[in-house]
């Protein structure tokens, strides 16, 4: 979505910049992002005064998942709520508005859209699955399955 408005938003001589500035939040965002994960890691162990005998104790990376899912969502009610249309969008919304009244309703309206996305959602899918469960099965013990490293 940024990649996007951010083409629609900037003129051919801030390109570079609108764009470079994108690079720049993904970087810090992965740095912020994997240290904030790692501090929430096994809460039971790290402070057990908050979380000994919790849920969080069985399921010690319980803790980050349900805060990078909340921080998820709440991007998303806060981009769909306050991030106004940009002017090429609403250009193009105009003239397709007679056709599809909306985005949504073309894309469930057009099979092509739903392979595209379908296959945009299992490559992710599976590229983020990887990023996040290979640590665990490489530090997990060779009793358990994992590598032990």
């Amino acid at each position: 979505v940024a990649k996007a408005y951010i083409g629609d938003a900037v003129t051919p001589k801030t390109e570079a910049a609108g764009f470079g500035m994108v690079a720049v939040c993904w970087g810090i965002g992965s740095v912020i992002g994997a240290s904030a994960g790692g501090f929430l890691a096994r809460p039971a162990v790290n402070m057990p005064r908050l979380f000994e005998g919790t849920i969080f104790h069985r399921h010690p990376y319980l803790l980050p998942c349900l805060t990078s899912s909340f921080l998820a969502i709440l991007g998303l009610m806060l981009t769909q709520l306050f991030l106004p249309e940009s002017g090429r969008a609403k250009k193009l919304r105009r003239s397709c508005d007679a056709v599809h009244p909306s985005p949504l309703a073309y894309v469930a309206s057009a099979r092509r859209c739903w392979i595209i996305l379908g296959a945009f959602f299992w490559i992710s899918f599976l590229e983020f699955g990887v990023q996040e469960v290979f640590p665990l099965w490489a530090i997990s013990s060779v009793a358990s399955g994992g590598l032990d490293w």
